[in-house]
Formats: C-alpha cells, structure tokens, sequence
C-alpha cells in the first residue's frame, strides 16, 4: 500500500531453524512455520521484482531468547536430544543485540532487489569451538543459563 506506489522499501523476513528445509528435531513444528516464512519471502521477491521494494530474509542463527533459554521438551527421545544443549548454547548462540546489528548494517548496505542473509556460516561451528577451547584454557568459561521444562510424551491407549 505504501511502498509499491513511492517504488521504495525494503520487507524483511526473519528465518529461523527450518527455513532452509534441513530437518530440526526437536522444534519440528516451528522448523515448519519458518519453512513457510521462507517459500513465502522467496514467492514475495519474485512478485515484487522490479517493483523498487527490496525483499530481505535474514537468518540470524541461534539467539539467546526465551525460545532457547526456557525451552520444553516432550518425551525421553527429546530429553535426550537435550542432554549437551549447554554446550551447544555456548558455542552457537549469541546474544539477540549481535544480530541486530548485523541485520542493520545489512539493510545499511544491500542494493539487491532480492537478498536472504545467513548470519551462521559454514565455519560458524568452528569459530565457536576455538571460543569454547580458549574459555577453557583462561578459566573465563560460562555457560548461557537457560531453564529446560520436560513433559512426558502423549501416550495413545486405544479403546476397547
């Protein structure tokens, strides 16, 4: 309504676990609403071309929010799943205020009608190892504090 007419704006579409189509046990049901998000911002940018509106999917990785700090968990295969979460928080998640800033100094710098942005790179992993190994080494090691919630699993009785 208001960006088409002025041939100006830029949209921005916030991806997460699931918008590349890779399989997210155990969020599978937020992996597949940003599943969505992305088809849909992929479909807008096509509509869109030559339209002037820039169209952004940024993909800020793990971030330290409630979603990660406090998350639940249904059923023992979950529970499991979750048993290394600690250290997968400490060298993957970043604070919410480091993607921030990256998503303004994309949008700062993007002249392409069309742009999805991967905050967590190939060697992201890595780098975060090195972080961990150094923390170790300097003593200076802390694990973000996060509250895991357990549910049994739903048990299914059939009726006699």
């Amino acid at each position: 309504k208001y960006m088409l007419p002025r041939k100006q704006g830029t949209l921005v579409s916030i991806y997460g676990a699931g918008s590349f189509l890779n399989p997210s046990s155990p969020t599978g049901l937020y992996a597949a609403t940003k599943a969505w998000i992305s088809s849909f911002t992929r479909t807008l940018a096509k509509e869109l071309k030559g339209s002037g509106v820039q169209v952004l999917g940024f993909s800020p990785g793990m971030m330290l929010t409630d979603m990660l700090t406090s998350p639940t968990v249904i059923g023992e295969n979950a529970k499991k799943m979750m048993e290394r979460y600690g250290f997968v928080l400490r060298f993957l998640a970043h604070k919410p205020e480091q993607s921030a800033e990256k998503l303004v100094k994309v949008l700062a710098s993007n002249r392409k009608p069309f742009l999805e942005y991967r905050q967590f790179k190939p060697w992201t992993p890595f780098i975060g190892l090195l972080k961990v190994l150094w923390e170790n080494i300097t003593r200076t090691e802390k694990t973000p504090e996060f509250k895991l919630q357990f549910r049994e699993a739903y048990k299914f009785e059939a009726k006699k």
